[in-house]
């Protein structure tokens, strides 16, 4: 039997290839447009999108077309992601996917139904065998709609025979495109605790300024020190569309030399999570902004970069004299760096040019030019004349974390005459004096390194060098705990009431979990726990964390849920299974603000249609508007829709927040009952009942 269909698997490939090789090229999936909205690799928040969006000016109905011959392989139909969707396998063993349908063809939309029919639910799936569903190049496969999540439009991939998505515009589509891409900023980030950008360990931003056409310049030579990396936010359009799309290439060129290069071909659907890696995630769950960064850190495997190295497109600039053991020194002083990533390009001491390429898909490009200053950053270590003595002053310390290290900045009471010492100590008593800079009259900054294998808390203790340490000025400790990619770990807040779970596939590499509790504050919420922040909300996860607090009001437990609320956002429903000890809790793929709220709510429902008494024709759209302001509405066991006392199936428009029933079999004259209950996801319900007539 392992033989017979492994000879009918040859002759199928056989097939599908021969038939490639003699039919025409790729033809456009729709007569909407030839206008795009989305391409290939853009940012859609934790993921990349996988295809192009095709613009239908807000309508619905356009044909949606097979682009070769091929056969229908699978068909989704569910109110989130994509909706009604179409799978086709194609003669070249690709597979076109055709996304927020409105409907199907006939033949698809018949057995659809017979499947909806005979499971009781709107969500369903189906495959099909290779030539059960036949179609030519150009057949209507369905018509364009706003099913699942988005506005109308089409969506479109095309999948490898790996099932990976490929860049549709590399199979030969035409579009209109003359507009080369915008560089708004570009960024020049410190990536450890010793690199400095003009002096500072803080990402710095520089505006270009025209230069003449497609060139843009920086004009400040840019200090730079130890590791560092690029990052620029771009803004690249195509004739007749409005929306930001993706660039197709960019480039790093140091010393006209290229250092880092990126093409948006194709990716595997298993790392698409990486797309945090591969934008800049701190700037943008800080300020809202989308940098693309031009080198590959740990946990990076995506396939787009020209090199595989770790930490390839980063920039070391001056290592000779960044020495930290008398090996180093000996081999750095020689030129032999032995103990850099590969990936690595080393800046000697002095002035370098840098140029930024960034390119389109239809080869408008756009440069940035500028130059790096490398070396140490120049240090302010002399005595400030008219300061106190180190002692007769007060101080502060704020810590602001990074990825790899906290950037400190010490602030006296008044200006002081010399720069004091700083001393930390890690949770296993590994000690380090941290060298402060000044910054300002009565400001100092230095780095401490967030070690993987040197575990918090630390210790920091602010000292008179001249009295020697034991002359503490100030002291705080840095409250965090250290855990590592690949490992499992526990991590529970001081009041021990609130706990995540980190698995082996959490982590794209270790953090520093802080945690801070808040009461009620001004949220009008019916709370039923503490607010927990949990930190490091702007380091990106691999995967997912489980999270559980334990409640504080025990009465009807049932409504009680856990909900996360990112930066600026509002509350948002992430689950409700019980846990140990009166604990619920969820998993979340993101850290920041977690509390447990009560939802005691009904859904409201606000209009059943046909209206109570209405008149109407045989075959009506029978629909209702719900609401629900806290844990939401979420699969089909939660809604029923009951025609003259039979349930009837519903599509569920979470964004619309409708329940829609198109009637297909007309009516008989009279009067007919319509009844909708409702719940949510914390088992409230709602009901109501009204008659229609039929004309």
């Amino acid at each position: 039997m392992k033989k017979i269909l492994m000879t009918l698997t040859a002759l199928l490939a056989a097939y599908l290839t021969a038939a490639a090789s003699e039919s025409p090229p790729f033809t456009w999936p729709t007569d909407a447009s030839r206008l795009l909205t989305s391409t290939f690799g853009e940012y859609r928040g934790h993921r990349f999108h996988a295809g192009m969006d095709i613009k239908t000016f807000g309508q619905v109905g356009y044909k949606a077309l097979a682009v070769r011959p091929g056969f229908v392989s699978r068909v989704q139909v569910s109110p989130w992601g994509y909706g009604r969707v179409v799978f086709l396998l194609l003669d070249t063993g690709e597979t076109a996917v055709y996304g927020h349908l409105q409907k199907f063809n006939p033949e698809i939309a018949r057995r659809v139904a017979a499947e909806q029919e005979r499971t009781g639910h709107y969500a369903v799936e189906l495959r099909f065998a290779p030539g059960e569903i036949p179609v030519a190049q150009g057949e209507i496969v369905g018509w364009t709609g706003q099913s699942g999540s988005g506005a109308p439009h089409l969506h479109f991939e095309l999948r490898d025979a790996a099932e990976s998505p490929v860049n549709p515009l590399l199979k030969g589509f035409e579009i209109k495109d003359t507009l080369a891409p915008a560089v708004r900023r570009v960024m020049v980030i410190p990536l450890d605790a010793a690199a400095r950008v003009a002096g500072d360990l803080e990402p710095v931003v520089y505006l270009p300024i025209p230069a003449e056409q497609g060139r843009l310049r920086i004009e400040r030579t840019i200090p730079v020190y130890g590791r560092i990396g690029f990052a620029a936010e771009f803004f690249d359009q195509i004739d007749g569309a409005q929306n930001r799309m993706n660039l197709y290439r960019y480039r790093l060129l140091i010393d006209d030399k290229e250092v880092f290069a990126t093409r948006y071909d194709t990716y595997p659907y298993e790392i698409d999570r990486q797309a945090d890696l591969d934008r800049e995630y701190r700037t943008l769950v800080r300020d809202k902004a989308l940098f693309q960064r031009f080198f590959r850190e740990a946990g990076n495997t995506l396939p787009f970069y020209a090199s595989e190295a770790l930490w390839y497109g980063a920039l070391e600039c001056d290592p000779a004299s960044m020495a930290h053991s008398w090996l180093t020194s000996i081999t750095r002083a020689l030129g032999f760096f032995w103990d850099l990533p590969a990936g690595v390009t080393i800046l000697e001491k002095g002035i370098h040019l840098f140029r930024i390429e960034a390119r389109d898909f239809s080869g408008n490009c756009t440069t940035v030019e500028g130059r790096l200053q490398a070396g140490p950053p120049e240090a302010v270590r002399q005595p400030e004349t008219g300061g106190l003595a180190l002692d007769k002053a007060g101080y502060t310390i704020d810590a602001d974390y990074y990825d790899a290290y906290v950037r400190l900045t010490v602030a006296a009471s008044q200006p002081v005459r010399q720069i004091p010492g700083l001393q930390a100590t890690w949770g296993d008593g590994h000690q380090e004096n941290l060298l402060l800079a000044r910054s300002g009259r009565a400001g100092f900054r230095s780095g401490l390194t967030l070690y993987p294998n040197h575990p918090g808390p630390v210790r920091l203790r602010l000292f008179d060098p001249e009295t020697g340490e034991g002359k503490v000025l100030h002291e705080v400790m840095l409250q965090y705990v250290t855990v590592r990619e690949g490992r499992e770990k526990i991590f529970v807040t001081q009041d021990g009431l609130c706990e995540l779970f980190f698995d082996k596939a959490s982590l794209f590499k270790s953090i520093s979990v802080r945690a801070r509790t808040r009461n009620r504050g001004a949220e009008k919420l019916p709370l039923a726990s503490k607010i927990y922040q949990i930190d490091p909300v702007d380091v990106p996860l691999s995967g997912m964390v489980t999270v559980r607090i334990h409640v504080e009001d025990t009465m009807h437990p049932e409504q009680v849920a856990l909900y996360r609320r990112a930066p600026g956002g509002d509350w948002q429903y992430l689950g409700r299974e019980a846990g140990s000890g009166g604990s619920v809790g969820s998993r979340s793929r993101e850290l920041g603000e977690f509390a447990l709220i009560r939802d005691s709510e009904p859904p409201a429902i606000t209009a059943l249609l046909p209206a109570e008494g209405a008149r109407t024709t045989r075959t009506p759209l029978l629909q209702a508007r719900v609401h629900d302001a806290l844990s939401g509405i979420g699969d089909e066991e939660q809604y029923e829709l009951r025609l003259d006392g039979r349930p009837v199936i519903v599509e569920y428009d979470p964004e619309g927040e409708r329940l829609l029933h198109p009637v297909a079999t007309p009516l008989r004259p009279g009067r007919h009952t319509l009844e909708l209950t409702v719940s949510d996801r914390c088992g409230n319900r709602a009901g109501k009942a009204q008659s229609f007539y039929v004309r």
